[in-house]
């Protein structure tokens, strides 16, 4: 078995058919080894965890599909921050 098989093996049994809360509310309390081997196994799957490539000149589809125009067509907004103050002691 791998270093993730067993504890994933011994923590699901623990939270069958349980919600969400209570499901981390009791892997808390079991072992760290099966703390941790859960939701890692959990999260493995899921498509958001994948590492994509960026390409910072190519436009996203939030620009492409209209999405941002509104805020694109107000133009930028600055707004100075105050600067920094003495501290008072």
């Amino acid at each position: 078995m791998s270093v993730l098989t067993e504890p994933l093996v011994r923590g699901l049994p623990l939270v069958k058919d349980l919600d969400a809360a209570s499901a981390a509310n009791r892997l808390n309390q079991a072992d760290p080894q099966v703390s941790h081997a859960v939701p890692l196994a959990a999260s493995g799957g899921y498509p958001g965890q994948e590492s994509r490539p960026f390409d910072p000149d190519q436009t996203t589809g939030d620009l492409d599909d209209g999405l941002l125009a509104q805020m694109i067509a107000k133009g930028p907004i600055y707004r100075a921050t105050p600067g920094p103050t003495a501290a008072k002691v």
